[in-house]
Parts: C-alpha cells; structure tokens; sequence
C-alpha cells in the first residue's frame, strides 16, 4: 500500500537479480475497486513521489523478478493489475 493516496497501491518493478527499479502508484476507491480517475487519474511513480532527483530510470517488465533460468513459457500481459499470483 502506498501513502501518497489513500487507497493506492504500489506496484514494484524488480529486475532478474531482485532489484528494485521503479514502481507504479495507482489510486484505487476503496468501496469499488476501481481505479480512481477523478478529478484527475491517480498515478505517479515511485521515484517521483519520492523526488529522487538524481534517479536514473532503468524499466524493467512487471514481474520479471519471477523468472528464472529454468521458466520455460513465460505469458505477458497488457496491464498491471491483470497479474496473478
């Protein structure tokens, strides 16, 4: 859970060797579920809520700290909050 709004939800980018890149904050209403869009859409990266000013962005695929050498089929999807675990 992410502090920057109430109900958010941080969803971490973490390379093949468990290191953290970035993450997505995404606003969510807490009664639906639904992504919070109004009055404006609530989302923000990590590293810019924390106002890392000499960050330098390396983007890495959702999930990727999951494979390993010995994952054989490997299923991309569109959007983040489309993921299982």
């Amino acid at each position: 859970m992410s502090h920057k709004w109430y109900g958010a939800t941080l969803f971490r980018q973490k390379d093949l060797k468990n290191c953290h890149k970035t993450g997505k904050i995404m606003g969510y209403n807490n009664v639906t579920g639904k992504r919070v869009k109004h009055p404006y859409n609530h989302i923000s990266l990590a590293h810019k809520t924390l106002k890392l000013s000499d960050f330098n962005l390396k983007q890495c695929l959702f999930g990727m700290h999951l494979v390993t050498i010995t994952t054989k089929l490997i299923g991309l999807v569109i959007l983040v909050v489309t993921h299982n675990y």
